[in-house]
């Protein structure tokens, strides 16, 4: 089996909290809710430290993903993403409910916008309007928003999508058997995997295909920790074991898999090669 993934750039994960001013009935994150402190500076340093020697190691450049809980409750994270001199682009996670003006104070010429959509919370009007507002402004915008047992705006928000020009995507449930990724659609023009020479669009298109929400691991090499770091607060959450920032250097090459379990929901941009 080979798994190639076909980002053109590293990926540095960071979960920067749980934290979320909304409370969706389907939060996969729910459970895990709470907060603790931790010194963000110096996490900083050490993240434009370790997306160096991702460079360095790979010669690809550098792409950073701030995700929550919601992100945008950090007041200064205008200044966050401008501490990250050597990261060629960062991508933040939001569910949009930040007025227009706040947006703007943001230096969106780096920055890549994922806005999801939350029926719940959010008028869908309201979401597209303030989306048609930012999505210029930025390297590259789109809208999301998953498909569940309840769901009842999925038609309404691909068509205001679509006449809108904005770029979108549905994220399908893997564990529930009666969505399919028919019911799913997506405006991205780029498959993101090549697996033994056919393309997909996203992991849980493949996932699907073969029937389980993982892959079986035994005698695969796997490029996580080589050109995915993933980062909770203050901690690289490898697949073995967690590493303090300060402590940590990524791979120089694939490695067998880590995972005690050997099943990966590939929930990364990874690769994946046969021993």
């Amino acid at each position: 089996m080979i798994i190639q993934n076909l980002d053109t750039h590293c990926v540095i994960k960071w979960r920067l909290t749980d934290i979320c001013n909304y409370n969706c009935s389907y939060c996969i994150r729910k459970p895990l809710r709470f907060e603790k402190e931790y010194d963000i500076s110096s996490c900083i340093l050490e993240i434009r430290r370790i997306a160096g020697e991702l460079s360095q190691n790979t010669g690809k450049p550098v792409k950073l993903e701030l995700i929550g809980g919601e992100v945008t409750l950090f007041d200064d994270l205008g200044d966050l993403i401008r501490a990250f001199p050597n990261v060629d682009k960062i991508n933040i996670t939001t569910n949009f409910h930040r007025p227009v003006e706040w947006f703007k104070t943001l230096p969106l010429d780096r920055v890549t916008i994922t806005a999801s959509f939350h029926q719940e919370f959010t008028k869908i009007s309201d979401f597209i309007e303030k989306a048609k507002i930012i999505a210029p402004l930025c390297k590259y915008f789109k809208c999301e928003t998953v498909y569940w047992k309840e769901a009842e705006h999925i038609d309404e928000f691909i068509n205001l999508c679509k006449e809108n020009n904005l770029q979108y995507q549905v994220e399908g449930d893997l564990n529930d058997p009666n969505i399919t990724f028919n019911q799913c659609s997506s405006t991205k023009k780029n498959p993101r995997y090549l697996v033994d020479g056919k393309y997909y669009l996203t992991r849980n298109s493949y996932l699907k295909e073969i029937g389980h929400p993982y892959i079986k691991t035994d005698n695969i090499l796997c490029s996580r920790d080589v050109d995915y770091i993933y980062i909770e607060r203050d901690e690289v959450w490898s697949c073995h074991r967690p590493w303090k920032l300060w402590e940590y250097h990524p791979f120089a090459e694939m490695h067998p898999c880590t995972r005690p379990s050997k099943k990966c929901s590939m929930c990364g941009n990874i690769s994946f090669k046969s021993i």
